[in-house]
């Protein structure tokens, strides 16, 4: 017989078993199977496309997939069992294909959660999928698209959904998370990775259900933990009822301050809402550049509360190692209403004498119904409308400015600095030196709860250091002229230049 009929006569023969052979691009062996036996037997050869055809039942065992292989799902469906990936390639061309958990690595660059059947998985097997779905070699997007995942976490401080490097999340569904009584979680984590864009959906967190154990305040559940990540995008969100914050905002811990290696870099959050959460809406932690922009911040602590229940705070921590520092930092076009606490925080400016862990912080036209407290130095604040400006001097210079605002009610108030257990506490209990510029700004003061004197600048201490204050062409409405009234002093200097004050008896 001659060679090219025996070519032809061993290829009838192959297509009339029951699994069709054929050679991928690559020289990759292709096989077509429509049941569980014929899966088994093609996942244990190397360098194979197994085209699935068919309903795989794998009744609850595992297999694991060898090197450079292909699993193709477009017209059958693998149910009931696991799978561990070896960078396998997936293709899903159809809904409803996998009722099988996935391990091991993968390369699956549209991961859709159509993919999945809710009869085999639940929520948290289709997250976990998710997990395990995603790969660093790849750029991965997820859509969600179910109305609503119910998660939980599967131990303290760790997380539902994990997003790798160069991922982009569209979620139109909520991610809701399970009562727990963790003192810590993360319902999206965003770690040690790099290009993450998630936009979208909703996440709620188990404020009103959790339980919280006697010996810790339970104040660490984030919706998002962005923790020494760079080129993040966040947009167009909704995060609620988290024990601890909405968004979290760190580094690596082992820094030291005005190191920002270990930061997270260039995140930005934009149409982001964060409401009802326990904590704070926002806490930044260690960063080196952030814009926020169109956000809001409302209703911190409203249902349960751990302080200091602000919209934004900007807190480095410094103390046991954790020396973090933040800078160039843009707050803009936000909006901050009914926080427990104050809306907007910068605080804890610490100093080794040299180096400040606060560089560049800026907030423009927001808008918030409480004050702004400052508790460190380089922020600059224009075009916004707050109550008052609330100033507490630790053993860094507070250094602020303050530009075309308008300030409703309670006029400049500051205060002694507080005692606390952390990095530099011997010096603690000392005030440092106060320097604030407040030009074009609109004042209208009124005694307030928060002002509890009848001066537009009060005072609840006698500084021990330099505080300096210039109102520089400022429009001032107070309710009698004893307002006006400042004891300058060797170490108290305030001014009013080119002002215009007018009285309003109230």
């Amino acid at each position: 017989m001659k060679p090219k009929y025996v070519l032809l006569f061993f290829l009838c023969l192959v297509c009339s078993c029951s699994n069709t052979f054929t050679y991928a691009a690559g020289g990759n062996r292709a096989v077509i199977v429509r049941n569980n036996k014929e899966f088994v037997t093609a996942v244990q050869r190397p360098n194979t496309v197994i085209k699935v055809r068919g309903t795989v039942d794998l009744k609850g065992k595992s297999l694991s997939i060898p090197q450079s292989c292909t699993i193709l799902l477009s017209k059958g469906k693998i149910i009931n069992g696991y799978i561990f990936g070896n960078d396998t390639k997936l293709e899903v061309n159809q809904p409803s294909s996998i009722g099988v958990i996935f391990k091991g690595t993968w390369m699956c660059p549209t991961i859709d959660d159509s993919f999945f059947i809710a009869e085999y998985l639940s929520d948290d097997d289709v997250i976990s999928n998710i997990n395990y779905l995603q790969n660093k070699k790849l750029f991965n997007t997820i859509h969600l698209n179910k109305d609503k995942y119910l998660v939980s976490i599967k131990e303290s401080g760790g997380y539902s959904l994990c997003l790798l490097d160069s991922v982009k999340l569209v979620n139109n569904s909520q991610i809701a998370l399970k009562a727990n009584n963790y003192k810590g979680y993360s319902i999206i984590s965003i770690a040690n990775c790099t290009n993450v864009e998630v936009t979208g959906g909703q996440i709620r967190g188990d404020v009103g259900k959790h339980t919280y154990l006697q010996g810790t305040t339970s104040e660490w559940g984030m919706g998002i933990n962005i923790s020494a990540a760079e080129n993040v995008l966040i947009h167009d969100m909704y995060i609620s009822h988290c024990t601890g914050d909405g968004i979290y905002i760190t580094g690596l811990p082992t820094s030291y301050i005005g190191d920002y290696s270990k930061a997270s870099r260039n995140i930005v959050l934009r149409n982001v809402t964060c409401d009802l959460n326990r904590r704070q809406g926002l806490s930044i932690i260690s960063v080196d550049g952030l814009l926020v922009d169109s956000c809001a911040f409302i209703n911190t602590g409203k249902i349960e509360k751990a302080s200091p229940a602000a919209g934004i705070d900007i807190e480095p921590n410094v103390d046991k190692g954790r020396n973090n520092s933040v800078r160039n930092i843009h707050i803009k076009n936000c909006y901050f209403e009914g926080n427990a606490g104050r809306p907007f925080d910068v605080d804890l400016g610490v100093t080794d004498g040299i180096i400040h862990n606060f560089a560049n912080i800026t907030v423009t036209n927001c808008t918030a119904d409480g004050p702004f407290f400052f508790g460190a130095q380089n922020v600059t604040v224009k075009n916004s409308k707050f109550e008052s400006i609330i100033v507490r001097p630790f053993e860094a210079p507070v250094h602020c400015k303050f530009e075309n605002c308008e300030l409703y009610r309670g006029g400049i108030i500051i205060k002694k600095a507080l005692s606390h257990d952390v990095l530099y506490k011997d010096s603690r209990n000392s005030n440092s030196m106060v320097n604030l510029t407040i030009k074009k700004c609109r004042i209208n003061y009124q005694p307030s709860s928060i002002n509890k004197s009848d001066k537009l600048v009060y005072f609840d201490y006698t500084p021990s250091n330099d505080v300096t204050i210039n109102f520089n062409s400022c429009d001032i409405v107070v309710p009698n002229s004893s307002a006006m009234k400042v004891k300058n002093s060797k170490k108290i200097h305030v001014s009013f230049d080119k002002c215009e004050v007018k009285e309003k008896r109230q």
